[in-house]
């Protein structure tokens, strides 16, 4: 591999210095740059950002540590999480299911040397998946010590012990100081393994009986609708720390996830109270379409601004009117019925219907809002 660096580019970019790295950032860096070849030209800056991510690592670990500072693993202990019948949450199956297909991915990946995506899927499962979503999820779980919760606090200390044992291993040979430091502080890990060293521990390997695609499905509907709310929360100039009440509307399968998952929506959103919507919903509540089988409702009252939130549906409608309209000029083409393959038709059949009933939903939503 060649790296190059132009030395009147670094110049004028860090006049008094490089700033260090670290070989851990440097290493992680490098190997992301082998997804556009062997020669790289080195940007400092994306380093710089590799060391926030050693960073991040860090003090997101250090801080979940708090949470299992006195739990002993056992080999066998993500057994309990997985079992019929378990009190785990949604959360830790989802959490566990897509940490195991990293676990396949990278050792997949690390076989044939793509490194660079190696680099890309870790960086993205720790940020996105485990720090943005299970740490804030099992924050209220951990803290609640009543005896009725013990068996749901005992089921997120195994996935979150297993996740960040898991993690450092896999990380391992793209991060070694980290990863080691790191390693070496997880609490009781002998009564996991006798080795002294996360170098001479076995590389995780994936597992048939952790993928869940029910739970990561039920959990990615959540988040959607969490990250809908806080969306129409920012478009109807919601001040952040004002907790308007949110409804929701489920058709299908959506229904019984959201209504299993309310306590997590509530615990990323913090909204007054959260539940499916009544038959005749305030006429201050807001719609937003979370998919075809879910809507979000947000109570205004007291805090709308009419004139922004008729906006944002306006907005809304011109964006559904001519993607409804492609569709149904694709379907009145001559010879569609003859020349289009069945299943294409049908898709765009289920599509025209969605986009109507979207659309039908916003419209009423603005003429609601100008009867306010």
């Amino acid at each position: 591999m060649q790296v190059k660096a132009s030395i009147k580019s670094l110049q004028e970019d860090f006049p008094a210095g490089i700033p260090q790295c670290g070989s851990d950032a440097l290493r992680f860096g490098l190997l992301a740059y082998t997804v556009q070849g062997n020669d790289v030209n080195l940007d400092i800056k994306r380093v710089v950002g590799y060391r926030q991510f050693c960073n991040k690592i860090w003090n997101a670990i250090k801080f979940a540590l708090t949470y299992v500072s006195d739990f002993e693993p056992s080999p066998n202990m993500i057994k309990e999480v997985l079992a019929a019948g378990s009190p785990a949450g949604t959360r830790d199956r989802a959490i566990l299911s897509t940490l195991n297909r990293l676990v396949g991915d990278v050792n997949t990946k690390m076989a044939a040397y793509v490194f660079g995506d190696v680099v890309q899927d870790l960086y993205a499962w720790f940020m996105d998946q485990f720090c943005d979503v299970y740490l804030e999820l099992v924050k209220p779980v951990v803290f609640d010590e009543t005896d009725v919760n013990a068996p749901a606090r005992r089921c997120v200390k195994i996935t979150l012990y297993h996740c960040l044992e898991t993690y450092l291993r896999l990380i391992h040979p793209m991060m070694p100081f980290v990863s080691e430091e790191l390693w070496q502080r997880l609490p009781n890990k002998t009564a996991l393994t006798q080795v002294p060293s996360i170098m001479i521990a076995p590389y995780p390997e994936s597992d048939d009986a952790m993928p869940d695609a029910n739970a990561e499905a039920d959990l990615a509907l959540v988040i959607d609708a969490v990250r809908s709310a806080r969306h129409t929360k920012v478009e109807c100039n919601i001040p952040p720390r004002a907790t308007p009440t949110f409804y929701y509307i489920a058709t299908g399968p959506a229904a019984q996830s959201m209504a299993g998952l309310e306590k997590d929506f509530c615990t990323l959103v913090k909204p007054g109270s959260f539940g499916p919507a009544p038959k005749t919903p305030p006429a201050s509540c807001t719609v937003t379409i979370v998919n075809q089988d879910l809507q979000l409702l947000m109570d205004m009252a007291g805090s709308i601004d009419k004139e922004k939130e008729g906006a944002r549906l306006t907005k809304e409608i011109m964006r559904l009117e001519p993607e409804l309209d492609k569709y149904e000029r694709k379907v009145k083409e001559p010879e569609y019925s003859t020349k289009v393959p069945p299943k294409v038709q049908e898709l765009n059949s289920a599509k025209i219907f969605s986009l109507k009933a979207e659309l039908e939903t916003v419209r009423a939503a603005l003429l609601k809002l100008d009867a306010m």
